[in-house]
């Protein structure tokens, strides 16, 4: 299943490369409170009224009153179906992820567990930035010794996206610390250390302001510290470690947009 969603994302990244879906330049998407959504060009909007050309060259002019959503020209990457991107304003984002699969020779299998949650802003239509938090869960082999490690990571963000394609493709990269988390459950004692991730991902266009959004990156985080083992003729082992984890990381998240600009008027 992993394999598979990893293979989609690359996929993806073709597809984009090759039949790449045109947004439509200087267009606003309006919904009014009745359901019926306008795509277009919005050429006046003035007074209690919004003039707006759409696609077949038609003209309607909006009372202002019966608008529910208006998502502006200059804010908004409009797509043909009324999905679309935001340039700028607010992010929230929340992610979960895995390891993808096993880049060891050992042949025994390790985990990580990896919530994140972020706040940032779009600029300038190609770029987010922001600050994130978050919970991570590592299990590692070191020299042959199975090591759990926990961290409450703080890191800045970046982000780079490729195209305006209505499945938008990005680069991003983030560096912080990761701080101890220890818990009574683990028998082990580790110190936090600085990590660092970095990889590509696609963002899904979106009627609503909600939209999933899936990255794969390579993740290093440095980690020292002690843990006990018992060995097979039931003596108790210290093993001092100082070591980097690394690994590929599967995010799969959502992301939330806050608009700049809120409607001009009031009803």
């Amino acid at each position: 299943m992993i394999n598979r969603l990893i293979f989609l994302v690359i996929i993806s990244f073709c597809i984009n490369s090759i039949f790449c879906q045109s947004s439509r330049k200087d267009h606003s998407i309006i919904k009014l409170r009745n359901g019926i959504v306008y795509i277009g060009q919005v050429t006046d909007d003035s007074g209690g009224q919004i003039k707006i050309n759409l696609a077949d060259d038609n003209s309607v002019i909006i009372d202002k009153k019966k608008v529910k959503t208006y998502h502006y020209a200059d804010e908004t990457i409009v797509h043909d179906n009324g999905k679309y991107h935001a340039k700028v304003g607010d992010l929230y984002h929340f992610s979960f992820g895995m390891k993808p699969f096993d880049s060891s020779n050992t042949g025994e299998p390790t985990i990580s567990s990896h919530l994140s949650f972020l706040y940032g802003q779009y600029y300038k239509n190609k770029y987010a930035l922001g600050l994130g938090f978050g919970f991570e869960f590592n299990e590692a082999l070191i020299n042959g010794f199975r090591i759990d490690t926990q961290f409450f990571p703080i890191y800045g963000y970046g982000r780079y996206y490729i195209s305006e394609d209505k499945r938008r493709p990005f680069l991003y990269g983030r560096l912080g610390y990761g701080f101890q988390a220890n818990s009574s459950e683990f028998n082990n004692d580790h110190e936090g250390g600085v990590q660092f991730q970095a990889g590509a991902g696609i963002h899904f266009a979106s009627r609503k302001k909600t939209r999933f959004i899936v990255s794969l990156g390579f993740h290093q985080q440095h980690v020292t510290g002690n843990e006990k083992f018992i060995d097979e003729l039931g003596s108790e082992i210290n093993v001092n470690y100082k070591a980097w984890i690394r690994r590929f990381v599967l995010n799969l998240g959502f992301e939330i947009n806050k608009p700049n600009r809120q409607l001009r008027y009031k009803y």
